[in-house]
């Protein structure tokens, strides 16, 4: 699983603690081998959330590139977080 980032002498507030424990929460729920989530946030309110993700259409990219290793192209976190925007936050 993942460890939570626990308070003590950390210079993180509270809720930048509570923030990054749910963004490790989040990346353990990947399936790719590297882990990663990222959080949108705007004053102090969380917009969207995700983490990286497999992204296997292969009409998206030439074979002759990736020679069909299909399986290794992922959607980083922030990416998929900021598509995850609600319409009426974007400006």
């Amino acid at each position: 699983m993942y460890q939570e980032l626990q308070l003590g002498k950390d210079p993180l507030s509270k809720k930048q603690t509570a923030l990054i424990n749910r963004a490790l929460h989040y990346a353990a729920q990947s399936t790719c081998r590297r882990r990663h989530a990222a959080i949108a946030v705007k004053s102090g309110r969380v917009l969207a959330y995700s983490n990286n993700k497999l992204r296997n259409n292969p009409h998206q990219y030439n074979a002759r590139i990736f020679d069909g290793h299909y399986s290794y192209i992922t959607i980083h976190a922030e990416i998929a977080a900021l598509r995850n925007l609600p319409p009426e936050t974007i400006r």
